[in-house]
């Protein structure tokens, strides 16, 4: 749809460009380069602004109105397309990472490009002792998936809490290896293994 609107309309002065580009710079949390704008003929509208200043999550072509006045001084508006590039600055790991293997040290902040809107870690969103719930290439952009808290170690005890119907079960448990990456798993005294999300201190089971 909007690659169809995209062929319809007259490309931009370069004005409406730098326009764009400093509109969508404003807030600070990413960095939008505008490669390009398309927009409607609109004679008489002298362009000055961006309404509403919505900036994009990642790279890609988006839908932009340019607002203005006309001769008259009243306002008057054109709709647009403009092709961006977007980018955040994000944690990377600076070496390869083991899997439950602290991130404290092993990452750094860069600028990358966002090419899809996946949740990334920003330079302030690294939790305390955090461990990584996978194995880690060198350079990979640390997602929330990529995360789990700090935990007992193997065979230490657990507590074991299952929420069933707004009923807490309780049970006393062993730490146990997992090999669903980003889970904790835990033996029970009957020797039937869980797993579930380590939280507060506590093994969170789903029935």
């Amino acid at each position: 749809m909007i690659a169809a609107t995209l062929l319809t309309l007259a490309t931009a002065a370069s004005g409406s460009t730098t326009l764009v580009e400093a509109a969508f710079n404003t807030s600070g949390r990413s960095r939008v380069e505008v490669l390009e704008v398309r927009e409607a003929r609109a004679k008489g509208c002298e362009l000055s602004g961006l309404e509403p200043i919505v900036t994009p999550a990642r790279s890609g072509v988006v839908a932009v109105t340019l607002v203005g006045q006309d001769l008259r001084l009243k306002p008057c508006s054109v709709s647009a397309v403009a092709r961006v590039r977007v980018f955040s600055r994000v944690l990377v790991t600076s070496r390869p990472v083991k899997a439950g293997e602290p991130l404290e040290g092993a990452v750094t902040a860069l600028e990358r490009e966002q090419l899809d809107e996946a949740p990334r870690l920003g330079p302030d969103q690294l939790p305390a002792n955090a461990l990584a719930a996978q194995a880690l290439a060198a350079n990979t952009a640390l997602a929330p998936r990529h995360l789990r808290d700090d935990g007992p170690q193997n065979g230490e005890p657990v507590r074991v809490v299952v929420l069933l119907n707004g009923v807490r079960l309780v049970q006393e448990g062993h730490a146990s290896r997992c090999p669903t990456a980003g889970l904790m798993c835990a033996r029970l005294p009957n020797g039937h293994r869980v797993e579930g999300v380590w939280r507060g201190g506590e093994l969170e089971v789903a029935p």
